[in-house]
């Protein structure tokens, strides 16, 4: 590829990739904040939602690349660092965890065990489907 000034266009392909990644990420996340938010008021339970959905796409994506050699280096960089990156919100789920603790304490346990051991299985099924498509 040609360079000009020390920048390869491949690195501006390469970026371009992860903004649409990330543009198409945030996008998919707004939707279903607000969808989820609507059904059952409370922004706090679109982050999880997008959280826990985040955390299947990527076991099933880290499955495909691992045993099938899917997808090219920078549509890997598209889908981990942009689509999914953008589409996971862990610094949003953070605040909703602040702004959770001054409503309702208890609720704040059940949003955190519900994150992070959600996360997990959801991660772990998806391992699991992508074993068993890739394979």
């Amino acid at each position: 590829m040609s360079s000009r000034g020390g920048f390869k266009l491949n690195n501006l392909v390469t970026a371009m990739m992860v903004a649409a990644g990330g543009a198409s990420g945030a996008l998919l996340r707004w939707g279903l904040g607000s969808f989820i938010g609507a059904l059952f008021g409370g922004a706090h339970w679109g982050t999880l939602s997008a959280n826990l959905i985040g955390c299947f796409f990527i076991g099933l994506a880290h499955s495909a690349v691992t045993l099938a050699d899917w997808g090219s280096p920078d549509m890997r960089l598209f889908l981990f660092t942009g689509l999914i990156g953008a589409f996971t919100t862990y610094s949003t789920f953070n605040h909703h965890m602040i702004d959770l603790w001054s409503q309702n304490r208890s609720l704040v346990i059940v949003y955190l065990f519900t994150t992070l051991i959600g996360g997990y299985v959801f991660y772990m099924l998806a391992q699991s489907l992508g074993n068993k498509l890739f394979t």
